[in-house]
């Protein structure tokens, strides 16, 4: 499969094929089967937890509590997962999280930007 219709297809299966990730758990999943919104990172799936508000909580606190890194337990590792969270809920985030996606995508593929 072209990388192109590869990533396509990532993109379409990311966001129910409209281009929007509602973040809902479709009845009966988008193939078929049921399945519960999940985070993609590194090739490996998190489960999203269920409240929109419990993620925006959750994207919140890691962010904020990330600034504290150079104290034991808390780790500067919290702000760029905090954003990843939150870049699934507001729209300014989420526009470059996949501008980033679609870059790395392009680079290990060679396809130069059109």
């Amino acid at each position: 499969m072209d990388e192109r219709n590869r990533l396509a297809l990532m993109h379409e299966t990311d966001t129910g094929g409209n281009g929007e990730d509602d973040g809902l758990n479709h009845p009966g999943g988008r193939n078929g089967r049921d399945e519960r919104p999940v985070y993609r990172l590194f090739g490996r799936e998190f489960p999203k937890p269920g409240s929109r508000g419990a993620r925006l909580t959750l994207g919140t606190a890691l962010s904020v509590l990330g600034v504290f890194g150079f104290l034991p337990i808390l780790g500067f590792w919290m702000i760029p997962l905090g954003l990843f969270i939150l870049s699934h809920e507001l729209h300014p985030l989420r526009r470059i999280r996949r501008r980033f996606a679609v870059r790395q995508g392009r680079k290990r593929s060679g396809t130069p930007r059109n």
